[in-house]
């Protein structure tokens, strides 16, 4: 619901068979949340180590959701006038029974390009897909060395073409073509040896053989009494000096219920009547 109400789901911009927006598989709200609130109880012991004083500490889903598209969150009264003609139009759009697609459509049609955008997306390869990030001049001229466009308009940004619309989509169309050319492993190092940012578009599921993740000790084996050998996420925070352990696998049904009786003051004898009687398992 949060990622609803918060902007999340339609910046997903993802639909089902049937036009229904859907949410992220990922709840990076909660994520985000957890992360916040950890940060803040940092600063807030920090704080009273340093004036003796403690404090409240708030913060919500929404605050994190909002956080997570800090980028979208500015509005500059002077430049984004656009964005009050995208919010007068889109309550009819809603009421016609536009899709996500269609509104997300008529939000972009509104928006002011830029150039940069050729410079930093993803495109398509002859056998999958790489994602590119340059987002300075230099970087870019490089880019364009190595597939060969020509872009005056980067060249030259006091030089606004007569239709942005039309120029971004030509120059965009034109480096889609050339990146089709090559497999992505060819483009990852010719882009890496240009000192060009860039990374295949990969799965999930790619992460458990990934050298690099691998290296990095970001996943952990371990082994669980009914499920066997299994693999998760280890630590993704490192620290040199008290290094983080992998927690033990999930206890069967039952398994800690003694330990944890004696540990609220049961017997032996008071828990296995406990026992007899269902009570406990």
């Amino acid at each position: 619901m949060l990622q609803s109400f918060a902007g999340l789901t339609a910046a997903y911009g993802k639909s089902g068979e049937e036009g229904t927006p859907q949410h992220q598989e990922y709840p990076t709200a909660d994520y985000g949340t957890a992360l916040l609130l950890a940060f803040g109880i940092a600063s807030a012991l920090f704080v009273r180590a340093s004036t003796g004083r403690g404090q409240r500490l708030d913060t919500s889903l929404l605050g994190s959701a909002l956080a997570m598209q800090n980028n979208a969150l500015l509005h500059v009264d002077a430049l984004d006038t656009w964005r009050d003609a995208w919010l007068a139009d889109l309550a009819s759009a809603r009421a016609a029974g536009e899709s996500l697609e269609q509104l997300r459509a008529r939000r972009q049609h509104l928006q002011p390009e830029v150039p940069t955008r050729t410079y930093y997306r993803t495109y398509a390869t002859a056998d999958g897909f790489i994602t590119i990030g340059a987002l300075t001049p230099t970087l870019q001229a490089k880019i364009r060395a190595l597939i060969g466009l020509e872009d005056p308009w980067m060249e030259h940004p006091d030089q606004t073409p007569a239709d942005p619309h039309a120029y971004t989509v030509a120059i965009a169309h034109q480096a889609e073509a050339v990146f089709r050319t090559r497999s992505t492993a060819a483009w990852q190092q010719a882009l890496l040896e240009a000192g060009v940012p860039v990374a295949p578009l990969q799965f999930t599921d790619e992460m458990f053989h990934d050298p690099q993740v691998s290296a990095n000790g970001l996943i952990v084996t371990q082994e669980h009494p009914l499920l066997g050998t299994y693999r998760q996420l280890a630590s993704p925070l490192q620290l040199s000096a008290t290094p983080f352990r992998p927690g033990d696998p999930s206890p069967t049904l039952g398994e800690h219920t003694d330990a944890v009786l004696r540990f609220a003051g049961f017997d032996d004898d008071e828990i296995a009547e406990l026992r007899r009687g269902q009570v406990a398992r």
